[in-house]
């Protein structure tokens, strides 16, 4: 009796650890689903949107009456963009994080490598006329026009040109230009902002729809005096966040 004794209380040992042990594994699948729908990972339903902060490094783009610098203003809203971005569901791939150089192929590079949905590429504009300021956005004219079969080029060594690749996308960069236009609108902008298409070296390569969007002269005294305002590019910020994610909905 007292072998048996022994036994039988062994095995209510053993089941009482299988229990707890069961009990532990659920507890801690209840907190890990739960971390996952407070914090969702990028899954491939998440669009991917690159963010291209212009210039950098040596490069400063243009410089404002009091010193501002083009290549600070373009990454600072691009922090922003990528914050609100990334609060509407989107995946944000920066092109540049800090103040170094990028060359015009390793943005294209790193923005196809990523398979991106969108690309915005954000600058200001320039002028010798202190009065000029003025928003625009531009698409892509790509070489030979935006008529024809896409990046159709090929040989033995050659599988597709750069340089034409953009062409498949005039259509959809039009729109994502549209977009843009009807959030940006909204704010107080100088007239409004202008949609162009033009032949854009930094475009050209991009297999997605991209645009160019200038925020105003850097230029212009008031102009440079805002684009150093957090609250102002926080709120341009939103609104280009919200006209790209409105295209890549209707795109769906």
């Amino acid at each position: 009796m007292q072998k048996d004794s022994k036994i039988n209380k062994s095995c209510c040992f053993q089941r009482h650890g299988f229990l707890t042990g069961m009990v532990f594994l659920l507890v801690i699948a209840l907190l890990v689903c739960g971390n996952f729908r407070a914090s969702p990972v990028w899954s491939a339903d998440m669009p991917v949107v690159i963010v291209d902060p212009g210039h950098g490094g040596n490069d400063k783009g243009g410089q404002g009456p009091g010193g501002q610098l083009e290549k600070r203003v373009c990454l600072a809203l691009a922090k922003k963009l990528e914050a609100a971005l990334d609060g509407r569901g989107a995946q944000v791939i920066m092109t540049r994080t800090d103040d170094y150089g990028i060359s015009v192929d390793q943005r294209a590079s790193l923005a196809n490598r990523h398979q991106g949905d969108a690309l915005i590429s954000l600058h200001t504009g320039a002028s010798r006329n202190s009065a000029a300021n003025k928003h625009c956005i531009y698409y892509d004219l790509p070489p030979g026009g935006d008529q024809g079969p896409a990046a159709a080029d090929h040989d033995s060594t050659i599988a597709r040109k750069w340089d034409r690749i953009q062409r498949r996308h005039v259509r959809a960069s039009a729109l994502l230009a549209e977009s843009l236009r009807a959030q940006v609108d909204q704010l107080e902008m100088p007239d409004g902002a202008d949609v162009m298409q033009a032949p854009m070296a930094l475009l050209h390569g991009l297999d997605m729809p991209a645009v160019i969007y200038e925020t105003g002269y850097i230029t212009h005294p008031t102009m440079a005096e805002k684009l150093e305002n957090q609250a102002y590019l926080e709120s341009l910020a939103r609104a280009l966040a919200e006209g790209t994610m409105k295209f890549l909905r209707d795109s769906s």
